[in-house]
């Protein structure tokens, strides 16, 4: 936050208008590890190739008030280009903020988005349906949509969970729930593993949920939408659809010191047992959003994670709280631990396939916090840094990857027009296919109001004032 008031102080100051292309800006690094021989072993994919091509495409970028929270590949039957599954199209999860009132949520809604000519539409949902978030098995050919729909008042206190299934093969539908569920991710026979919810609340105009970890998941089949408690945990399937993995949180509010999070593993099919492979301290962020871990596969046997260790930079009077977050690798075979990146944010994700891991981090060394995209092979051996965004990015985040060969990276950044301080999100593609450059990725959908009508009347502001007067743009990535 005190990189967006120098950036927005220097900004109102000259008042020039910022580009944030950044594109030219890309690194090279070692791209492999020693043999033991003194020579430096070859890249294990692309991604970690000096010498590969990776093609970049800009895919959109919305207008002032309208923010992107979410992206994710999915494969439509619509599509006369995805014959073979190559060219997905994408599920945009977008904001407006340009209205906002007090103790209710910004509008959300869905956006499909074509990846071959960029075109956007609306996905229709009923006008009280708060879109959450976005889960899409494995092969990418269904996806539920975790949704809430606000009570009396307009509050989410009270809210109305649903969980809406999409496919290739049938209309949407809800599924019908006996309880407050959010799901999680599908599991290999094809279910959909969902969690009882403890209670939903508001954060900055944005829902949050926050789990019962204590009461057993539920399961069902879209198709027969019959809910059976579990005791299992996993909800991730590998691409292979040998493995599927999941997390359990342990945290006592009493007790926050001694929350753990715990990361376990089991067969799809015809096993009701689950392997633990990993365990670490649960970071808890003491506000209204709780941390959400990362954990994706990297390839079949191999899982990432965000590992925290307390108070490792500092003791803090606040248990598991302050400490420092390490991106590393748990082998499911051996449950070996490699590290991958030290130093990393809290609050983003982490998005893995093909053998290769991808995220994004500050580099914070000189006078500049520039930020950068990377990937790194299992053992964290073979890096290569994809991309720097200029210094006029205040947050930057990998989306979602599609068969290893995709991924999708959100930068937004500040910019002045007519001496209004703007707030912008982008969409940017990477490829190691060939990529055709979206021709208008400017997204044509208005926000509510106008920006210089926003907070007026009893809207209150898309901008707030921090408590030294600063000039701060609402939670934008993530609540953290």
């Amino acid at each position: 936050m005190r990189l967006a008031l120098i950036i927005l102080a220097s900004l109102l100051a000259t008042g020039c208008v910022l580009s944030g292309d950044g594109s030219d800006d890309r690194g090279q690094v070692n791209a492999g590890g020693s043999d033991g021989r003194g020579r430096v072993a070859r890249s294990r994919s692309p991604w970690t190739d000096p010498g590969a091509v990776i093609s970049q495409a800009l895919r959109l970028t919305t207008p002032s008030g309208i923010d992107l929270r979410e992206a994710v590949y999915i494969v439509s039957q619509d599509n006369p280009a995805q014959v073979g599954g190559s060219v997905p199209d994408v599920v945009l999860r977008l904001r407006d903020y340009t209205d906002r009132s007090e103790n209710k949520p910004d509008q959300q809604y869905l956006v499909s988005m074509n990846t071959t000519n960029g075109g956007v539409a609306k996905i229709e949902t009923a006008d009280d349906l708060i879109p959450v978030s976005v889960k899409a098995n494995h092969s990418r050919t269904e996806w539920v949509l975790n949704a809430l729909i606000p009570g009396s008042n307009g509050e989410v206190s009270n809210a109305t969970t649903v969980i809406r299934h999409y496919s290739a093969e049938q209309e949407p539908r809800d599924i019908e729930l006996d309880a407050p569920l959010h799901a999680l991710g599908f599991r290999g026979d094809g279910a959909i593993l969902a969690r009882p919810l403890k209670r939903t609340s508001l954060d900055g105009g944005l829902p949050v949920v926050e789990f019962d970890w204590d009461s057993n998941a539920k399961a069902a089949n879209p198709k027969t939408n019959i809910w059976q408690e579990t005791t299992g945990k996993a909800f991730l399937l590998n691409q292979s659809g040998g493995s599927i993995a999941g997390y359990q949180i342990s945290h006592e509010p009493s007790l926050p010191g001694s929350s753990i999070v715990s990361y376990h593993l089991a067969k799809p099919l015809g096993s009701t047992t689950e392997q633990l492979v990993y365990a670490s301290p649960y970071h808890i962020t003491y506000a209204k959003a709780p941390w959400e871990p990362v954990l994706c596969w990297i390839d079949d046997s191999h899982l990432a994670v965000i590992d925290f260790l307390p108070d490792a930079t500092g003791v803090s009077s606040w248990a598991n709280h302050n400490g420092l977050f390490r991106l590393v690798s748990i082998g499911t075979r051996g449950k070996s631990v490699a590290l991958v990146e030290d130093h990393m944010s809290a609050g983003l994700p982490v998005i893995a396939g093909g053998g290769v891991v991808f995220y994004t981090r500050q580099n914070n060394a000189g006078d500049d916090s520039a930020w950068e995209l990377w990937a790194s092979s299992a053992d964290g051996l073979a890096k290569q840094r994809l991309w720097a965004a200029d210094g006029d990015t205040i947050m930057m985040a990998v989306l979602d990857q599609f068969n290893g060969r995709r991924i999708l990276v959100q930068r937004q950044y500040l910019t002045v027009r007519n001496d209004e301080p703007l707030l912008l999100s982008e969409l940017t593609e990477f490829s190691l296919d060939e990529l055709e450059q979206t021709t208008e990725p400017s997204l044509e959908m208005a926000p509510l109001k106008p920006f210089e009508q926003a907070g007026s009347g009893a809207g209150l502001s898309r901008f707030a004032y921090d408590d030294e007067g600063g000039l701060r743009p609402p939670p934008i990535a993530i609540p953290e």
